[in-house]
């Protein structure tokens, strides 16, 4: 790990991706006990610096939002501050308003993987109008957050017959499915995997 960090930081440069920067900071969070990772979480903070002047900001520091100091293109990161959704944290809806944002009347029907509480459905209920909001978990007590356009669905999303046959009944009519349940390897790719088919033809998958 060391060694690939040294190589990592030799390499930044201003047009460093912000994705690139976020798979150095989760190899670092396995570790973050050790002087390498205190001192190498320092480093990655340095070389983020190098973004500010563009509007991006990125912190190695979970507990920090890192929010920019100016309106949003499509008020996404401000919808979350009103829900306090834990996406706020860490530039994931600057992100996603990038992404989402030109085209969020158009959009008919967003799923998230992980519901929680009701702060993020809300959120998105907010944010794409013409749209029907389905969240997935599997504690049954997330089915009080339903309303008119929010559906919940309790399920496993380690499950790959749920997600599977999920997809079969909503097939090539889904626009976007944000992935922010378990966020690991296995949950990922079986998500990924019996969901990408069901896409519409313009859909968006993000984890």
């Amino acid at each position: 790990m060391q060694r690939s960090l040294k190589r990592f930081l030799r390499r930044v440069t201003p047009s460093t991706t912000h994705e690139a920067m976020a798979r150095v900071y989760r190899k670092l969070l396995a570790t973050t006990s050790t002087t390498l990772s205190k001192s190498a979480l320092s480093k990655v903070n340095e070389v983020a610096g190098r973004f500010a002047d563009g509007g991006l900001v990125f912190g190695a520091t979970p507990s920090i939002y890192n929010g920019i100091n100016q309106p949003s293109d499509f008020g996404l990161p401000e919808l979350g501050e009103k829900y306090r959704a834990t996406k706020r944290m860490h530039n994931y809806l600057v992100r996603y308003d990038h992404v989402f944002g030109a085209a969020r009347h158009n959009f008919k029907r967003m799923v998230e993987i992980g519901v929680q509480s009701d702060a993020s459905v809300r959120m998105w209920q907010d944010y794409f109008p013409n749209a029907q909001i389905i969240g997935i978990d599997i504690d049954p007590e997330c089915k009080r957050f339903e309303n008119d356009r929010i559906k919940i669905i309790i399920g496993d999303q380690t499950d790959r017959a749920f997600l599977e046959a999920f997809a079969r009944e909503n097939f090539g009519t889904i626009d976007i499915v944000v992935d922010d349940g378990l966020h690991t390897a296995d949950a990922i790719l079986t998500s990924f995997t019996a969901l990408y088919p069901a896409l519409s033809t313009h859909g968006i998958l993000r984890y």
